[in-house]
C-alpha cells in the first residue's frame, strides 16, 4: 500500500508540475553532459599524452666488435625484464640498410667500412613509463661494460611526465567543482517542483504522515528526472564527439563513450543520485516549514 501510494504520488507530481519537472531534467542533463564531456575529453587527452610518452624509447648502442654472445646476454636480460613491453635488435648491417633507406647513400661507398654499431631499441610497458624504471634498466645495462652509448630523451620525457601529472590534477579538480555546482543547481530546481505541490505536504502533515512518507514521492520524481536527464546527456555526448570526429578527423577522438559501458552506467547512476539528492535537500527544507 505504501509503495503503491509513493508510485502514484510520484507520477501525479510529474503531471502537476510538468514545467519544473522538465526544467529539472534539462538541468541534470546539462550537468551530466558537462561532467561526462570533461571526463571523456580528459580520457582522450590522457591517452594522447601516454601515446606520446610511448615514443620515448631508449636505444642501447654496443661497442664495436662486441661478441655476439654478450649481445645475446643483453638481449635476454632485456627480454626478461618486467618493465619491457618490446625490444628490437638492429645489427650493424641493419643499421647500414636503414641509413641507405633514409639518406639514399651507401655507407660502404662513403667510408669503405661500416662504423654504425649494433643496437637494441627498448619500449616500456605503460605502467613502467616513469623515470626511475627507465634509469633502472639503463644502469643495469651500462654496468655490463661493453655499451658504447644509451640514447634517451630524458629532458623531454620529464617535461611530458610533469605535464601528465598536472593534467590529471587539474582535470580531477574540474570534475569535483562541476559535481558540487551540479548538486546545488539541481537542489534549487527541485524546490520548484516541491513548491508547486506544497499543498500535498500540508495535507500529508495534517493526516499524520511521517517525514519519510512525505519525501518519498519527491525522491521518486528526482530519480526519474535523473534517469531521463542522464540518458539524454549520454546521447548528447555521443553526438558531440561524433561531430568532432566528422569535422576534425577520427584521430582526434581516441576514446568514445559508446565504447565505455562502465562510463555510461556511471553517468546515469550519477544523474539519478543527483536528482535524488537535489530532491532530498529541497524536500527536507520544505517539510520542516510545515508544522
Amino acid at each position: 500500500m505504501t509503495m503503491g501510494f509513493i508510485l502514484r504520488e510520484g507520477l501525479t507530481g510529474f503531471k502537476k508540475a510538468r514545467m519544473p519537472f522538465m526544467s529539472g531534467v534539462v538541468t541534470i542533463m546539462l550537468a551530466t553532459l558537462m561532467i561526462g564531456t570533461a571526463i571523456l575529453a580528459g580520457d582522450n587527452a590522457l591517452i594522447f599524452i601516454k601515446n606520446l610518452q610511448a615514443e620515448f624509447d631508449i636505444e642501447i648502442f654496443f661497442q664495436a666488435n662486441t661478441p655476439s654472445e654478450k649481445i645475446q646476454i643483453t638481449a635476454e636480460y632485456i627480454a626478461n625484464h618486467n618493465s619491457v613491453s618490446a625490444f628490437q635488435y638492429v645489427s650493424s648491417d641493419d643499421a647500414a640498410n636503414i641509413f641507405k633507406e633514409e639518406f639514399g647513400e651507401d655507407i660502404y661507398i662513403i667510408l669503405d667500412y661500416n662504423p654504425l654499431p649494433a643496437s637494441i631499441r627498448v619500449s616500456f610497458k605503460e605502467e613502467y613509463r616513469y623515470l626511475h624504471h627507465v634509469n633502472q634498466i639503463i644502469d643495469s645495462v651500462t654496468a655490463l661494460g661493453y655499451i658504447e652509448n644509451i640514447s634517451f630523451k630524458k629532458d623531454l620525457f620529464l617535461r611530458l611526465q610533469k605535464t601528465l601529472n598536472l593534467f590529471m590534477l587539474a582535470s580531477g579538480g574540474v570534475v569535483v567543482l562541476l559535481i558540487l555546482g551540479a548538486v546545488m543547481v539541481t537542489a534549487n530546481m527541485s524546490r520548484l517542483i516541491i513548491l508547486a505541490r506544497f499543498d500535498f505536504i500540508e495535507t500529508m502533515r495534517l493526516i499524520g504522515a511521517s517525514d519519510s512518507i512525505i519525501k518519498a514521492p519527491f525522491l521518486l520524481d528526482g530519480s526519474l528526472q535523473g534517469f531521463i536527464g542522464g540518458s539524454l546527456a549520454i546521447g548528447a555526448i555521443y553526438g558531440l564527439f561524433q561531430l568532432v570526429v566528422h569535422n576534425l578527423g577520427s584521430e582526434i577522438i581516441l576514446s568514445d563513450i559508446i565504447n565505455q559501458p562502465i562510463l555510461m552506467i556511471g553517468l546515469i547512476a550519477f544523474a539519478v543520485i543527483l536528482g535524488i539528492l537535489g530532491s532530498y535537500r529541497a524536500a527536507r527544507r520544505f517539510v520542516k516549514l510545515v508544522i
